[in-house]
This record gives structure tokens, sequence and C-alpha cells, in this order.
């Protein structure tokens, strides 16, 4: 979610990146909302001031008619003002959920996959007249079961099995030897001209589920219909490791010596 004072000083570009991402928002509404917040949120700290200063005229003694008159006044205003400030704390929060990250500045402006802008090329590109995609081939030398998957779980699942379960997990240790490894790392980044720290990332098995709190927290939580909660638990599945792994370190304050911590 980005911080609400960098939209303020430079809305345009926000509205310009929601425009290239296909975002339907309105900063403009926002900032209006925003503006309108902040003075009620004014008025209701005023208020809860006079409210203080009022109840320390209740003590000691007989209090004087006007002021148990202004108590009562300044209650059911208070009252009035913090619904206000709270509908428009909600309208606020639920505008600056839509509004989309901004992309970095040399990404490409695309509607769709054909406007794509080729990087690199590494080797020589076959030319293929029939080919097979990687279910067909993995289908064909058995490694693939959709069948049998289907009649277990339901469409859309599928058993691996042999061959390429090993090279899932050849695939995997291959990324941590390489990402734990400050050598590697300090070597890829310096054959790529980037000057970034090369300290190694350490693997984490994350938790399946996620808070209601945290997983809101993520920015990830909306549209609630999408997602899948268990009935009799404040938990959610998540279904991408970064809502859990992007609050691992929630309510904490990391020392600066210890940066960059990579997961």
């Amino acid at each position: 979610m980005l911080d609400i004072r960098f939209i303020r000083e430079n809305p345009e570009l926000v509205q310009e990146n929601a425009q290239h991402k296909g975002y339907d928002v309105s900063v403009t509404k926002l900032l209006e909302i925003d503006e309108a917040r902040r003075e009620l949120g004014q008025v209701v700290d005023a208020l809860r001031e006079r409210r203080n200063t009022n109840a320390a005229l209740m003590k000691g003694g007989k209090p004087e008619q006007s002021a148990i008159d202004e108590g009562k006044q300044i209650k059911i205003e208070l009252a009035e003002r913090e619904a206000q400030l709270n509908t428009l704390d909600t309208e606020f929060t639920d505008l600056l959920k839509a509004i989309p990250n901004m992309a970095s500045e040399d990404v490409p402006v695309g509607a769709s996959e054909d406007e794509n802008v080729v990087v690199k090329t590494v080797g020589d590109v076959p030319q293929i007249e029939s080919a097979r995609n990687h279910a067909e081939i993995a289908e064909k030398r058995g490694w693939l079961d959709k069948e049998r998957a289907a009649k277990v779980a339901g469409s859309r699942f599928a058993y691996l099995k042999g061959d390429i379960v090993r090279l899932q997990f050849a695939l995997i240790q291959w990324v941590f030897d390489t990402v734990s490894n400050r050598d590697t790392l300090h070597d890829i980044a310096a054959k790529a001209g980037l000057t970034v720290s090369d300290v190694p990332f350490t693997p984490v098995l994350p938790p399946l589920m996620i808070r209601t709190d945290m997983y809101d927290a993520m920015d990830r939580l909306e549209p609630r219909d999408d997602r899948y909660k268990l009935e009799n638990d404040d938990l959610w599945l998540q279904g991408s490791a970064e809502h859990v792994m992007g609050s691992m370190h929630a309510g904490e304050i990391l020392e600066e010596q210890h940066l960059p911590i990579r997961y």
C-alpha cells in the first residue's frame, strides 16, 4: 500500500501509474476524503480536549449547571463527529487500498503481452513447427497423471511422478545453494553491474495460514470472497508466501546493523 504522503506529493504520477496498470481509481477522490478526514480529526481532537477540561470541572464539589450542560452537549457532538470520522476512515482506507503500487520507471507500458519488450536473449532460439507443451511432454513420459488426480481431488490437479519430481527438488536445492552463498551472490551482482549487498538469503518454510489482521495489513485480504477462511478460526489459507513472510516481523523494530535481512 502506498504511503498517503507520497500520494499527496505526487497525485498526477500516482494517477498515471494506476491508468497504465488498468486500475479504475480516482486519486482526486482519495485526496478529497483524506483532507476531509484530517479536518474532521482536528475537530474531534478539539472536542476531546474540551471534554477533558469539562470533566476536570466535575471533580471536587458540586459543579455549576452550565458546566454540566456543556458536558452533555460536548458528549452529543463528540459522538456524532466520531461516527462521521469512522465513516471517513473506512472510505479512506478502502480508496487507499485500491491504489496500485508504483511501477519501476524502466518498466514499459503495454496493454497486452504482445507489447512486452525483450530485454535479453540467451542462446539460439530453436524453430519448432509443432512443439508440445510441458503437460504433453510430461504425460507422454509418465511424469504427469491428471486423470487419477481428477478422480481424487477434482479438475486442475495432477500427480507428479518420477524424474519430474526429482527435477523439482533439484531446482529447489539449486536455488538454496545459490541464494545462500555469499560468493555466488557477489559474482551475480558483479556480472550484472549491481552495487547491492551480498548478504545471503535464509531459507524459510512459513505457516500455510494467516490471521485476519496480518492478512489485511499485507493488503491482500480483499476481495474476501476470493479467499478461503477456516470457518471456526480467525485463520485464512494463504496462497503465496509473501503474505506470511512480509508480516513476519510485524510490530518489531529492526536495528540497522542487522540489515539487510533476506529470506
